[in-house]
């Protein structure tokens, strides 16, 4: 057995020499081996792979103890070596100190050897740094390949909750689509169409008679004009409520237009017929302190009929309906905002009272017709409607007649009543609002008006003398001084005096 041993260490190192004889490349590939004593721990021998590999020339490294090469601390080393020699171990991962200050990762495979009767370790060293290299590169590889799998799957699940999304939002599209396709978005009544797919259903099935009401919404200009749109809306959906009250489960209520509605009950009895139609006429809202209601045509089927010409025929009646009740519904709405004014301004009544009888003597003097001085008493009974409808303290001084002027154009007065409301807050110098006009550009039955109300102000807190005496000097400023001059008679002035002296 030792003999052969002997033979394999020489053939070794015979084998390394040859190598190094030959080439760098062949030294390079040669066995790293030493021969160690166990006790003292020094080389006994190294070959010139081991010289090429530590950098050491093979006498430096026979001067080297194995704690100058291995870094592992002595403790570590004397356990190891123990192992080897009761030959529970002789494989072993170490790192290798080199001579120009580098370290590099070995494997050592050491076996106990007599050799000349005396004991000594023989080992073989493998150089692992390169397999160290490939293991961290393949490491690197597999961490990068599971971190591209991560964002993979990452990408994958972005994808799927984009993709569910996108199908959510498809799904509430076509819902949306779907609900559109069959009802009006705002009142959440049936629409148009559902409208003629119900009439012509209840046709197929012959469920006659149908009744088919259309009803339109009444002042609803009126409503946009003077408090907007929303509050509009807010009267289509109230009549919207009141019509689907009364069709109850008899029939459907479908919104065909922007104020205008169907109603179609199949299969009932005339009599309740009518009882519907007097209840439609009866619906009245109330929005902003004034009522608001509805006009109504009805048409009863009794056979075969297309729907377009039922609709014609119940829209017909419905505008006889609307035009026939168009002055009292404007008359109506007129005394609820005359009525607000009063609560919001308790002495319009006098004041309406006192100025009316002094713009009739005013207009008079002047030579005014009688219809146009029925328009100007017209224009001071209402001039002040616009302050109804204003909630905005800070704006209803400056903006009422503009609003004034909206009111009664949309409750159908004439222009020469609105057009006296919308100026007659303007002075004579252009001082005034809501325009600035100035002079003669300002209606005549304005600068009445104006003069007029200025009276009645004055009156209040001082005499008529003192009153005539301020109007003459405002004359030609604030006021038009060809009407001034008819206050300084003495006629007006016994005129005013009467008035006051009849009033409770």
């Amino acid at each position: 057995m030792k003999k052969l041993l002997l033979i394999i260490i020489f053939c070794t190192l015979t084998t390394g020499m040859l190598y190094a004889d030959d080439n760098d490349m062949s030294i390079k590939r040669g066995s790293r081996m030493i021969l160690m004593d166990p006790d003292t721990r020094d080389v006994a021998f190294e070959n010139n792979a081991d010289s090429w590999f530590y950098r050491w020339t093979i006498d430096s490294l026979l001067q080297k103890n194995i704690n100058e090469i291995n870094i592992l601390d002595k403790e570590k080393i004397q356990f190891e070596m123990s192992l080897v020699k009761g030959q529970k171990k002789n494989h072993f991962n170490y790192i290798h100190k080199i001579s120009d200050g580098y370290i590099c990762h070995v494997e050592v495979i050491s076996y106990s050897i007599i050799l000349e009767s005396e004991e000594k370790f023989f080992s073989t060293i493998i150089d692992v740094m390169d397999k160290l290299s490939t293991e961290k590169k393949l490491m690197k590889q597999n961490e990068s390949n599971e971190e591209m799998l991560i964002n993979i799957i990452y990408l994958i699940l972005i994808f799927l909750f984009m993709f569910i999304v996108v199908m959510v939002l498809i799904l509430k599209a076509n819902i949306k689509l779907k609900y559109l396709s069959i009802y009006d978005p705002l009142t959440k009544v049936f629409n148009r169409t559902r409208a003629s797919e119900t009439y012509m259903n209840l046709i197929v099935k012959k469920k006659l008679p149908i009744a088919l009401f259309m009803i339109d919404v009444n002042n609803l200009k009126f409503i946009n004009d003077t408090f907007g749109h929303i509050i509009g809306d807010e009267m289509i959906v109230k009549i919207s409520n009141e019509l689907k009250i009364l069709a109850g489960n008899k029939g459907i209520v479908s919104r065909v237009s922007g104020d205008e509605f169907v109603v179609i009950l199949g299969k009932i009895d005339e009599s309740e017929i009518y009882v519907i139609e007097d209840r439609i006429k009866k619906i009245f809202v109330r929005l902003k302190g004034i009522h608001f209601n509805a006009s109504v045509g009805l048409f009863i089927v009794t056979e075969n009929m297309p729907y377009e010409a039922a609709f014609s025929m119940a829209e017909s009646k419905m505008y006889t309906c609307k035009v026939n009740n168009r002055s009292n519904n404007n008359e109506r709405i007129e005394r609820e905002l005359l009525n607000k004014l009063s609560h919001k301004m308790p002495d319009n009544k006098n004041q309406v009272q006192f100025v009316s009888k002094v713009v009739a003597y005013l207009g008079e003097k002047i030579g005014l017709s009688f219809e146009e001085i029925d328009d100007l008493l017209e224009a001071t009974r209402v001039q002040d409607i616009g302050i109804s409808v204003i909630e905005d303290l800070d704006e209803m001084e400056l903006n009422h007649s503009e609003k004034g002027y909206s009111v009664l154009n949309a409750l159908g007065k004439p222009y020469s009543v609105s057009n006296t409301v919308f100026h007659h807050h303007e002075n004579y110098d252009s001082s005034g609002y809501p325009k600035g006009l100035k002079g003669m550009e300002i209606p005549l039955s304005s600068r009445i008006l104006s003069v007029s109300n200025f009276i009645y102000y004055e009156l209040s807190h001082k005499s008529i003398n003192d009153v005539i005496v301020i109007l003459d000097d405002l004359g030609g400023q604030k006021f038009d001084a060809n009407l001034t001059k008819f206050t300084k008679d003495s006629s007006f002035i016994e005129f005013i005096k009467q008035i006051l002296d009849n009033q409770p």
